[in-house]
């Protein structure tokens, strides 16, 4: 079972916080190449640009809190 006290205090810590977002903005942009790269079209999908803008949503979600944080 998960302390839900431990899981807070994880995920109110800035430096963790950050470091997840920024893996999860990763993940999305990675997944968006890898799906593009092994596509059979030439042209890329709704769920690649999907993919592209939430890695963008969280990158900049992570610049604005960064710079008033």
């Amino acid at each position: 079972m998960v302390d839900r006290s431990r899981l807070y205090a994880a995920l109110s810590d800035e430096t963790y916080r950050m470091m997840l977002l920024f893996g999860l903005a990763t993940l999305l942009g990675v997944g968006s190449l890898v799906s593009f790269v092994f596509s059979p079209g030439g042209s890329p999908t709704r769920t690649q640009f999907g993919l592209l803008l939430g890695a963008m949503v969280v990158v900049f979600y992570l610049t604005v809190w960064g710079n008033t944080g």
